[in-house]
């Protein structure tokens, strides 16, 4: 094989490797990591939202044991006025004051145990959410390291490809170094393609029978007539012989060397 078609193969191979460490750094590991945090913050979502209920709750209840206060303070005045008054419509009226205020009391009292209920009811759920938020924030912390390791050793990994890649285009003539730069810019970082059965691997377009004899040599540097890209080929490795049916291999080479069997 032609010294610089090998290069150039070597040299996507590396590239290869170094797109898909890019992909795994930039954006895998990205959005694994992304992912945890939308985990954890749901759980704490969940975690502010019984914080939020039991406040609203504790403001609820102390707005209505102002309203008790309230009506605590009209009775009295309700009663106090019942030894003032001279008529009986006046007595019937501040009665029917007394009775309603007194209702009132009793639904604000029902209502302020049902908030105390609720309070106690959203702290039991929100011990449980803590317990939960410090479980998962744990076992996040602990993925994201791993993660986080993970892409310091491809990024390590990447820069030793990246340096073996520059040396490899160094040695590279010029003009072919340019040119696979070239190529690799305009075809999505892929310069080389494999020929097989005359048709280039990368466009899928066939090519001159004569074009492929040459290309199959390997010998120079062929470019694609629809792609653009350099074309290599690669011998299929040979099949293996089977053994005949009913054989068993030891016997199907005893078969197949009849010469073996003369010199017995």
């Amino acid at each position: 094989m032609n010294a610089d078609l090998e290069a150039l193969i070597r040299l996507q191979e590396i590239r290869d490797r170094i797109t898909t460490l890019t992909h795994r750094i930039e954006t895998e590991i990205p959005a694994h990591i992304a992912e945890l945090e939308t985990e954890l913050r749901q759980v704490k979502d969940r975690v502010e939202a019984g914080q939020a209920d039991i406040q609203a709750a504790q403001r609820e209840r102390a707005r209505l044991e102002l309203d008790l206060k309230t009506a605590d303070e009209k009775i009295v005045k309700y009663k106090a006025a019942l030894m003032q008054v001279k008529t009986n419509d006046e007595y019937r009226a501040a009665l029917n004051e007394i009775d309603y205020t007194n209702r009132t009391r009793g639904d604000l009292e029902n209502r302020v145990l049902e908030l105390m209920e609720l309070v106690e009811t959203r702290r039991e759920e929100l011990k449980e959410l803590e317990a939960e938020l410090r479980t998962e924030d744990e076992k996040i912390q602990a993925d994201r390291k791993v993660l986080e390791d993970e892409r310091g050793e491809l990024v390590a990994q990447r820069a030793a490809q990246e340096k073996a890649a520059a040396a490899i285009e160094a040695k590279l003539p010029e003009n072919m170094a340019a040119a696979y730069r070239r190529i690799s810019s305009v075809r999505g970082g892929v310069a080389l393609a494999r020929a097989e059965d005359a048709v280039c691997q990368a466009c899928n377009m066939r090519m001159r029978p004569a074009i492929f004899q040459q290309v199959k040599r390997n010998e120079q540097v062929i470019l694609c007539d629809s792609c653009g890209r350099i074309l290599f080929h690669v011998e299929p490795p040979a099949p293996e012989e089977a053994p005949l049916s009913g054989e068993t291999p030891a016997a199907a080479t005893t078969h197949a060397s009849p010469a073996s069997r003369q010199g017995e």
